[in-house]
């Protein structure tokens, strides 16, 4: 497994320390899990990594980024609220640390992303069942159409059920 981890990296610019590489490589693996870009990823995994707030300068250098990867992966880790921008007093550069609390992230991630796909796929069922009622097998296709609302019906129950663990105290 180790090696299937590396060799599923693409190699990494020699900016970055041998720490550096692994943490990033960890949230690489964790963001095709979840189904965001890689680059999202490695820009966490070195923000995370580092001590110091870094700039968007910094992290296309760091991570051999296009100005354009760089601005919506800290822009989409801002919606998400894993990322924060830094303002230093007499620095003109923004900066960027990470939400180190799993909680936050994971609330968030829930918020953004898997509530906005199932509220899609309620109104996507809604139009398939109509479909299904006029179509040929419509006893079949309805019949499939209500697994499909009780899988939703389901991962919702279980999405409500992790947002209340991550809003728990301790």
């Amino acid at each position: 497994m180790r090696e299937r981890l590396k060799t599923a990296l693409t190699p990494q610019p020699a900016r970055l320390t041998p720490l550096e590489r692994e943490v990033i490589a960890i949230f690489v693996q964790f963001s095709r899990v979840v189904g965001y870009p890689k680059s999202f990823a490695e820009i966490y995994g070195l923000l995370f990594i580092s001590p110091e707030p870094l700039s968007m300068g910094d992290l296309i250098e760091r991570l051999s980024l296009s100005k354009g990867a760089a601005s919506q992966g800290l822009k989409a880790l801002r919606e998400l609220h894993a990322v924060r921008r830094i303002k230093t007093p007499g620095d003109r550069r923004e900066r960027y640390e990470p939400e180190t609390e799993l909680r936050q992230v994971l609330r968030s991630i829930i918020d953004e992303q898997f509530q906005l796909h199932l509220a899609e796929g309620f109104a996507r069922l809604d139009r398939a069942e109509k479909l299904a009622g006029r179509s040929k097998d419509a006893g079949h296709a309805l019949a499939r159409i209500e697994k499909l609302r009780a899988w939703e019906k389901r991962s919702g129950e279980l999405l409500g059920l992790a947002k209340l663990f991550l809003t728990r105290p301790g």
